[in-house]
């Protein structure tokens, strides 16, 4: 069977193998676009980064609905997920590395900087979605890493309504950045 734009979704959920390499050679420069934008620095990560979003879209091309987006913006919002994921693993890395074994040049440290930077811009950008007590919520737990008990103990609130008011908030959050 042909591929083309119109059943090249219907396709990928059949598994049709040329399904993807049509979404390869039809959408690829919005992966590449995405990824490069994100790993710009980190350019031994962007071919494994590419080939898990593609991975990704593969294995959950049904979650995708027509209805909510286009396949381009779902593209582009699967990549984004994907390349902050693969900035936060090296932001995480950077941080387990013994101080001794660590090679740390002036670029490394400014590169490292900027790393945080981004992750607190996008995560900034994140919390501009929830409500204030949602988003005290979120630093709570994600900034300053306090436990839910912590949490409870501090505003009061029971850690059945943390979890959910935490739940609903990322719920919020997927549908927003379409995650």
């Amino acid at each position: 069977m042909r591929i083309t734009e119109e059943n090249f979704v219907s396709e990928m959920i059949a598994g049709n193998e040329k399904a993807i390499a049509y979404v390869i050679e039809h959408y690829g420069w919005i992966i590449k676009s995405v990824v490069t934008k994100h790993l710009y620095h980190l350019s031994h990560y962007q071919e494994d980064c590419m080939n898990d979003i593609l991975l990704a879209v593969w294995q959950h091309i049904d979650r995708f609905n027509p209805d909510l987006n286009s396949f381009k913006n779902w593209l582009a919002g699967v990549s984004k997920y994907t390349a902050l994921n693969y900035v936060r693993k090296y932001k995480r890395e950077l941080e387990q590395e013994p101080l001794e074994a660590a090679d740390l040049a002036t670029g490394d440290i400014t590169y490292e900087e900027n790393v945080k930077d981004e992750v607190s811009i996008y995560f900034k950008q994140i919390l501009e979605y929830m409500k204030k007590e949602d988003q005290e919520l979120f630093i709570s737990l994600y900034i300053k890493e306090q436990s839910v008990q912590e949490i409870s103990q501090a505003t009061g609130m029971k850690k059945e309504v943390i979890y959910n008011r935490l739940s609903r908030a990322k719920s919020k959050v997927k549908k927003l950045f379409k995650i």
